[in-house]
């Protein structure tokens, strides 16, 4: 395996750093203040805690199989073959980094990776934006099934799908027209060498890792008394994990919130206060729960990493 030299880092200034946090805490203090929070602690604590333990535990395993299954495909099509056996251990390292930022566990599986192979980040990287588009896509697929559903949904969700499925729709068109300036530039080219069926193809190896994810955070709500509709879940929770995903606050807490509340409230009947806290409720066991795994599979599979990474030297 070749020797890397440091990888370079730009320290970032404190008040980038500090800025997630304060956006969750605002929004926090904002559900706090429209929620009972005596409610909250109250069914936090009914919650049968070895049957949680226990659907958290199994969600994360079979999360992390199913995702790995995917960004196997996705790498070896990107020229950096991954046994399931070698993706686990990488993949379960980079759950460590990804509880402070989905994005930045995603940044430190590129490295791994990249030192597996002897291969560049930047070369790496490019199979990355690639498992991006495919599970934006495989989200983006679950809730346009979901507008099928004969129930009433916000214009707001409607305008994003449609956005979603309109930007994948071109962005498959481009592929196949492949544009010069486009398929000849040394970070995009890689795009188009797996091309618009490669993409699709690698699509559907990421739609069982989506439908676990959303089921499981379907099933989280119900430990609460939150018993969404299935068609109605098919629209809504796609869309609050991808809200979840986004680099706005640290795990998505308080945007995954506040969408929740938004989207659930009307469709799981019941005022405002008497449906809020059970939802303020899953989310922060929810939270709590998978950090806890997060924390104890990235711990266990760092230790493994350097064998895998020793295994090219």
């Amino acid at each position: 395996m070749k020797n890397f030299p440091p990888v370079p880092s730009t320290p970032v200034p404190l008040w980038r750093r500090l800025v997630p946090w304060t956006i969750a805490a605002i929004l926090v203090a904002f559900i706090l203040s429209r929620v009972d929070i005596h409610e909250v602690g109250s069914l936090l604590r009914a919650v049968n805690l070895p049957l949680y333990a226990a659907f958290i535990l199994a969600f994360t395993v079979v999360n992390l199989v199913c995702d790995c299954l995917a960004i196997s495909r996705v790498y070896t099509a990107n020229g950096t073959p991954e046994t399931l056996r070698s993706i686990l251990v990488v993949r379960g390292a980079s759950y460590l980094p990804a509880i402070l930022n989905y994005h930045l566990g995603q940044a430190y599986l590129t490295y791994l990776i990249a030192k597996h192979h002897g291969r560049r980040m930047v070369d790496v990287a490019r199979g990355t934006l690639v498992a991006y588009a495919t599970m934006l896509g495989a989200f983006a697929l679950v809730a346009a099934v979901g507008m099928t559903m004969p129930i009433e949904h916000p214009s707001w969700v409607l305008r994003t799908i449609s956005l979603l499925i309109g930007g994948g729709v071109i962005y498959l068109a481009v592929l196949w027209m492949r544009p010069a300036f486009l398929a000849d530039r040394p970070f995009t080219k890689p795009l188009f060498e797996v091309g618009a069926g490669g993409h699709l193809v690698l699509l559907l190896w990421r739609l069982p890792h989506v439908l676990v994810l959303s089921c499981a955070v379907w099933v989280n709500y119900s430990f609460f008394g939150v018993i969404v509709p299935l068609r109605s879940a098919v629209a809504i929770v796609p869309l609050i994990l991808l809200v979840a995903a986004l680099p706005l606050t640290p795990q998505g807490v308080g945007t995954r919130e506040v969408v929740a509340i938004h989207l659930l409230v009307p469709d799981v009947g019941g005022t405002f206060s008497d449906r809020a806290a059970p939802i303020v409720a899953a989310g922060a066991a929810w939270t709590l729960g998978t950090v806890a795994a997060q924390a104890a599979v990235g711990l266990f599979f760092t230790r493994k990493t350097k064998e895998i990474l020793a295994m090219h030297t």
